[in-house]
């Protein structure tokens, strides 16, 4: 993972502001990931899993699921929620540590999935081609490869600038240790390299006085959706598109946009 961006999802008090924000799927999330699971129902393999947001609602679906993530402090915080889950669901849950484009597996999976936008997490279409040409060989016969990006609307960046959160007058606070986290992001259109810069701000306090600031900024390739399927293409795959977790017709305008792919190797 690039240094940058690991401080996102390393950091604890970073790691656990992150939750807070979207702490369970999005509406639809779940049901889609459920919907386009392979024919048999076998295990799934989840890139980029986090702190299992996705993760527990498809195990208490009854798939069993390896997760995995490059972060041990979300990991940590998967592992947590593993706790307070039931016996059952918990059991179907392998949690691994590592790269996705380096991660080996002693198992082969019906399905493998990507949550919402994390393919960006490899900030170039180089190494997100390389993870595509990887899946196939994750997969059984006639296998899904399921992921869902955010849409890029140039139209967004007045100026090729806007501000994508701001929430700096609106901190998360853990009432239990007195942890105050405050974050925004301004985002950036460089239209020379084809990718956005996400200028990410977080303002940390804690209960007893100590403050810190942390700043930095994460990039991610602008790629469009032609280019995803010549891609996936390349890599055996079938691609069906769709415009939000719904499964309406790709409008080319939705906020979402859902890949589910099957193996033809």
């Amino acid at each position: 993972m690039n240094t940058q961006l690991s401080v996102r999802y390393t950091n604890e008090a970073l790691a656990w502001e992150y939750d807070q924000r979207q702490p369970s799927p999005f509406p639809g999330e779940a049901e889609w990931y459920v919907k386009h699971a392979g024919p048999v129902r076998g295990p799934l393999l989840e890139l980029t899993c986090g702190s299992g947001r996705l993760t527990l609602s498809l195990a208490k679906e009854g798939f069993d699921v390896d997760a995995v993530d490059s972060s041990q402090t979300m990991l940590r915080r998967l592992a947590d929620r593993l706790k307070e889950c039931d016996t059952a669901s918990a059991r179907r849950i392998r949690a691994f540590c590592a790269d996705m484009l380096t991660f080996e597996s002693d198992r082969r999976y019906s399905t493998v999935l990507v949550p919402y936008n994390s393919l960006q997490v490899l900030e170039t279409v180089d190494r997100i081609r390389r993870l595509f040409a990887r899946v196939p060989g994750f997969l059984t016969k006639d296998g899904r490869f399921l992921f869902v990006v955010r849409r890029i609307q140039h139209a967004d960046y007045e100026e090729n600038e806007r501000t994508a959160v701001d929430w700096m007058d609106k901190p998360a606070i853990d009432e239990r240790t007195g942890l105050s986290v405050a974050s925004g992001i301004v985002s950036r259109y460089d239209q020379a390299s084809k990718r956005i810069a996400d200028h990410g701000f977080y303002s940390i306090k804690r209960s007893d006085g100590r403050e810190q600031n942390i700043d930095f900024i994460t990039y991610a390739p602008v790629i469009t959706i032609a280019e995803y399927v010549s891609m996936l293409e390349d890599s055996g795959f079938a691609a069906s598109v769709s415009g939000g977790y719904g499964d309406p017709p790709d409008d080319g305008v939705s906020k979402e946009v859902c890949f589910s792919c099957r193996w033809t190797g």
